[in-house]
Formats: C-alpha cells, sequence, structure tokens
C-alpha cells in the first residue's frame, strides 16, 4: 500500500508571462490556482503577491495588462479563492503589483452578463482576458464563458474600470458577430484595440474598443481560434512597444508580423519563419546589449519547430536569422507563453506547464 507525503503542495502551470520594459516590475507571472507573482527582482525568491488588503489570495489569474507609460499600473483577470474569501473578475494594481483592489462588477448591461459575471463573483471560475489602451484609461474585458471568449460579453471602459458598456463587434457587412473574439491593444495609439477571432478573423477598433469591424487578414493567415482562454489558448499575440500599429503572432502554424496602417485602413502581414515550420509562443526582447526597446528592431523569442527541430529559438531580423537557444536537456514540458527581457539582453521567460 502506498500513499503520498505531500502536505501543501500544488501544482502549479504557468499560464501567461509579460516582461515590463519599464517599472518597478521585471517579471509578471499569471499562473494556475495559486494566482500570480511580481518579481521585482529575478535573482530573488517572490512570494505570492496578489492578494487584497487583508492578505487573502487572488487564484488562477488568466491574463494581465499595463500601458508602456504607467506598468505600474496593471489589471488582471483573477479568480476567486476557494474559500470565498476573494471574488473574481477584475483586480487592478497602482503601485506596481504591491497592493490590488477588486474592480465592482459593471452589473445591469443585460441579463445574460449579469448572470455571466454573478458566476466569475464566485469561487475559482474563470474571468477571461482584460487588456488595456496605451493612456492607461480604457479597459476592454472579455468575460470568459469557462474557456471561451464570446463576442456577445466584450465590453469596455474609459475610465479605468469605473464604469463599463457594451462593446460591438460587426463583421465586413457591419452585421453583429455571434462568435469568440481576444482583445488586444495597441502600445503607442490608445484609440487602436486588435481583436482575433475563432476562424483566424481580425477585428479593429479605432475608437478605442467602443466597435470593432472585421478587416482583410493578409494572405495565408491561418484560420486558428484565438478565442479562448487558460489551457486551452495554443496562440499569442504580442503588440510591439513603441511601434503603432504592430504585432507578433504565434498561430501555433507559424510565426507573423502584422502591421496597421490607420490612414488607410490596411492590414499587411508577412510570415517569418517556413511553412513546414511551426511556432507556439512569442515573446519580445531588447535587440541588442545597452539598446533601446522602443526605438530600436526588437529580439523576437519563440518555441516552436524549426528545420524539424523542437526548441526555443530568438531571431534579431524578422526571420531572416533564427538561432536555437536551448539544447536537447532544456525542454521544460509544455510551454504556454513566452516572452523577452526588454532591459537586460539576451535574456527570456518561459511559462510552463
Amino acid at each position: 500500500v502506498w500513499e503520498d507525503f505531500c502536505d501543501g503542495m500544488e501544482e502549479t502551470v504557468h499560464i501567461n508571462v509579460h516582461a515590463p520594459a519599464r517599472g518597478r516590475v521585471q517579471v509578471l507571472d499569471m499562473i494556475g490556482d495559486l494566482g500570480g507573482f511580481a518579481f521585482t527582482d529575478v535573482d530573488t525568491h517572490c512570494e505570492n503577491s496578489f492578494a487584497d488588503g487583508e492578505g487573502n489570495r487572488y487564484i488562477t489569474c488568466l491574463s494581465c495588462a499595463f500601458s508602456d507609460g504607467d506598468p505600474d499600473h496593471i489589471v488582471v483577470t483573477a479568480r476567486g479563492n476557494w474559500t470565498g474569501k476573494t471574488k473574481g473578475g477584475l483586480i487592478v494594481s497602482r503601485d506596481g503589483a504591491k497592493t490590488w483592489k477588486r474592480l465592482p462588477m459593471p452589473m445591469g448591461l443585460s441579463e445574460e452578463m449579469d448572470v455571466l459575471l454573478q458566476r466569475i463573483s464566485g469561487v475559482n471560475t474563470n474571468a477571461g482576458w482584460v487588456t488595456m489602451a496605451a493612456d492607461g484609461k480604457t479597459y476592454v474585458w472579455a468575460p470568459s464563458e469557462r474557456i471561451f471568449l464570446k463576442t456577445k460579453y466584450l465590453m469596455v471602459s474609459h475610465d479605468a474600470g469605473q464604469h463599463f458598456k457594451r462593446s460591438m463587434v460587426l463583421d465586413k457587412n457591419d452585421e453583429p458577430v455571434e462568435g469568440l473574439m481576444k482583445p488586444v491593444a495597441d502600445r503607442v495609439d490608445a484609440n487602436l484595440i486588435f481583436g482575433f477571432g475563432d476562424k483566424g478573423e481580425i477585428y479593429v477598433s479605432t475608437d478605442g474598443g467602443d466597435v470593432f469591424r472585421q478587416t482583410t487578414a493578409p494572405a495565408g493567415f491561418p484560420e486558428v481560434n484565438f478565442g479562448l482562454v487558460d489551457c486551452a489558448d495554443r496562440t499569442e499575440i504580442r503588440a510591439a512597444g513603441g511601434e503603432t500599429g504592430v504585432l507578433y503572432i504565434a498561430t501555433g502554424e507559424g510565426l507573423w508580423k502584422l502591421e496597421y496602417d490607420k490612414e488607410t485602413h490596411v492590414l499587411a502581414g508577412k510570415r517569418l519563419i517556413r511553412k513546414e515550420d511551426a511556432a507556439f509562443c512569442v515573446g519580445l526582447g531588447l535587440g541588442r546589449p545597452g539598446g533601446d526597446y522602443f526605438k530600436e528592431q526588437k529580439m523576437v523569442y519563440f518555441n516552436g519547430v524549426v528545420d524539424g527541430e523542437y526548441g526555443f529559438y530568438r531571431t534579431p531580423d524578422d526571420g531572416k536569422t533564427i538561432f536555437r537557444i536551448n539544447t536537447e536537456k532544456q525542454m521544460y514540458g509544455r510551454i504556454h507563453s513566452v516572452d523577452g527581457d526588454k532591459r537586460t539582453f539576451g535574456r527570456f521567460f518561459l511559462a510552463t506547464g
């Protein structure tokens, strides 16, 4: 007869990792079951810091967002813990993850949304996905129904979460979209928010998330599902700091760079690796020692398959040259997110499963 001798042990799955270019925090780690960690020094042990004023923890933080202008202002989608002492929804820090405050739930937008938000307010229920505009005032929140980011629940706030209203998502015929969509804010233009659908559709909002309209995707862009959260999400999207309308996307099938021209409303894009290769996660980092992340060419980190070999890679020139970083002894299991260090050249971070 065998029995376990593990007291207080918990599975840990790192769901998202973010490395701000500025501010108090060097790494934000969104983690399943345990909540979140905000490393101010990556060489020092970090306590779980995602808790309320009484020390009651939030758990399973699926996404976080911050602006490059004020990275100490952070918004997170969090679950309420098993004791019920914290409630799920959006939590906000204004001091670089030292303290957190839960936003009031925006009830009254529709009966169906009220039911969903009541459920999220309960114990251990996914809160969805949130993005923050470049000015730090606009939040676009896609509350999740289990793992699905449904367009009918999408909402926007222009006063940092004090008041919300429903967003509209329209197809090319200006008809409402009934599907899934993940919002991602531009890091320079506060009015520019992108949306990514469940069949590879791409939407653009030029009014800060009030209305999203479908735009034509670049030729060859895959029909993958971006509208999932938690461990079901097998894509990653990074908006480039210091560049308007520039996004890097790991689709699972490829690595893409998209560039949106607001004047012409044209979305151009190119695949950065061959069709035979694959990219599962992507992050951006400092392009050279002593460089400027915002003004210079970025280092692109990704994990995937290149020339038939799975591993971790970086490219300093948008795919013209690609270097493998790891060895066969450095695989780390299933990877959910990758981000590059924007302050220290050559360093990057992995969210492992």
